[in-house]
């Protein structure tokens, strides 16, 4: 293991040196197009150089991190600008191409290297799958012109030029195959990515029409339940009133409405027997008239008190809270 390199990348270095190196590749280079791409691929170069705390190596097995690649400009800015901060040319770089990369994992380890091909043809079909360079220069150059006789407005040409879905569509409009290309592409193109754009809010609509009737339903459901729980309710309150009624009249029966009874009777027979003129007997008939009013209370106040016991006793056996 080599001394520990500073940790601390110049990013916009990096940047500088990928986009001048694209600029010599290829004359039709526009940085505005390729900007986010470059900076991501430069913040995937610095994490590298983060995650290795300043270390440098010349294995691979001692480097522990690294960028692998199929883009060769990027390997060899990263090669460059490892040179450039004076680190030795046998030390692994914070990136390396597939290639190289397999190379040295064919001479180190040969079992290992079925596992890489496998990978390697996943990425190969990746790469298949979207348009080469010379297709997008062409599309790149149609659409300006397209732009420049306003066949287009700015925003539709600024949305093909940058936006991801682009190249998926102009992959499905021509296939990969050049001949299909003409300088009516990007209008197919659009129209491509307008259509599906319409078809996914339709769908959207429709699955959100669905959901809408799902929850109207489960609401129904909702309140159909609720209607019948305070339906049966409602009948077992009936049923408990009608019986809290009956046990309430027969608690006042036998612990109010006979002794109640009892007492008129007692009282009537008392009044027959004072039929005499006198002071006393005078008195006593008033008692006899009182008690009986004095009774009457008692029988009203009973009754409502046994009411209640008994109203007390169902619901509290039944569970439900009186309304």
């Amino acid at each position: 293991m080599a001394p520990p390199l500073r940790n601390i990348q110049d990013e916009e270095k990096i940047y500088e040196m990928i986009e001048s190196r694209y600029k010599i590749n290829n004359d039709s280079f526009v940085s505005i197009d390729y900007e986010q791409k470059i900076r991501i691929d430069v913040r995937s170069i610095v994490m590298v150089y983060r995650k290795r705390a300043g270390n440098v190596s010349s294995t691979i097995q001692s480097a522990h991190h690294i960028m692998i690649t199929t883009n060769g400009t990027i390997a060899n800015v990263c090669r460059e600008y490892q040179n450039m901060l004076r680190i030795e040319s046998t030390h692994i770089p914070a990136c390396i191409s597939t290639d190289l990369f397999g190379t040295i994992l064919w001479l180190q380890r040969p079992s290992k290297l079925i596992d890489y091909q496998k990978k390697r043809l996943l990425a190969d079909c990746y790469c298949a799958l979207q348009p080469n360079k010379r297709m997008i220069d062409s599309f790149l150059k149609s659409l300006e012109k397209a732009y420049k006789d306003e066949k287009i407005d700015e925003s539709k040409f600024y949305f093909l030029r940058a936006h991801p879905v682009v190249r998926e569509s102009l992959m499905n409009i021509t296939k990969g195959d050049y001949a299909l290309f003409n300088d009516r592409t990007w209008m197919e193109v659009y129209d491509e990515i307008q259509e599906k754009a319409d078809i996914k809010y339709v769908n959207e609509q429709h699955v959100h029409n669905q959901t809408k009737l799902e929850l109207e339903n489960e609401k129904k459901k909702n309140r159909d339940l609720e209607n019948r729980i305070k339906e049966e309710k409602r009948i077992k309150m009936e049923k408990l009133n009608k019986y809290s009624s009956l046990l309430g009249y027969f608690f006042t029966i036998m612990l109010f409405g006979l002794p109640y009874i009892f007492v008129l009777a007692i009282c009537e027979i008392a009044k027959s027997l004072y039929t005499e003129l006198s002071l006393t007997s005078v008195f006593i008939v008033i008692c006899l008239i009182i008690i009986p009013a004095i009774s009457a209370i008692v029988y009203k106040k009973g009754k409502n008190m046994c009411f209640k016991f008994a109203n007390e006793i169902l619901y509290r056996n039944s569970n439900i809270e009186e309304s």
